[in-house]
């Protein structure tokens, strides 16, 4: 509980124009960034593969959504203009490539976001029961490819669902994350 001094301090530095109001309450954007259609798409590709019991996989919806949320929080909701210029795929490629060079696994994230904002901003349409090829990274590098020439969403699904198979590798040397023998946790390199 916040006491009488935080109040009237906070009201003080409002009033002054020190402090701003939040532009979005956090509980709101908790709902709001988020497209289920895309995470129960996403989820039925990975159950065929058994990976969803995994922990990364949480974590991984995890670091997508808290990305979205701050991504409301400097740029505006994803149902409002944000992105209205924003090469989602070129930049999915981009990311994918310093994936590539660096293994950083955030970008893995980044790009499972992208797809997942084209899939709710794009115009393209949604073919289910795509066969899925591969489950590493040039399998995402050629989805998002495939996406541009088809304007098949459903390659969206599947690029996230390449991510999240990189993430759960987490085979490049410079891997952030790690499995631990059992499979029943994930630990930071």
């Amino acid at each position: 509980m916040k006491s009488v001094h935080d109040i009237l301090r906070s009201k003080i530095l409002l009033d002054k124009g020190v402090i701003q109001t939040p532009k979005y309450d956090f509980l709101g954007l908790t709902r709001s960034e988020w497209s289920s259609v895309f995470e129960q798409h996403l989820t039925n590709t990975l159950t065929s593969y058994q990976f969803t019991s995994w922990p990364e996989y949480n974590q991984f919806i995890t670091y997508m959504r808290n990305r979205l949320i701050i991504g409301a929080y400097k740029y505006d909701k994803m149902n409002q203009e944000r992105g209205k210029y924003f090469n989602y795929v070129g930049n999915s490629i981009h990311r994918l490539s310093l994936y590539r060079r660096t293994g950083n696994q955030e970008l893995l994230v980044d790009v499972a976001n992208m797809a997942l904002l084209e899939y709710v901003k794009g115009y393209g349409k949604e073919v289910l029961h795509l066969p899925i090829k591969g489950t590493g990274l040039e399998e995402a590098f050629d989805h998002l490819e495939q996406y541009s020439r088809t304007g098949n969403k459903t390659h969206l699904i599947l690029t996230a669902f390449n991510c999240v198979m990189e993430f759960v590798k987490g085979q490049h040397p410079n891997a952030h994350f790690t499995v631990s023998e059992d499979r029943t946790e994930l630990k930071e390199v």
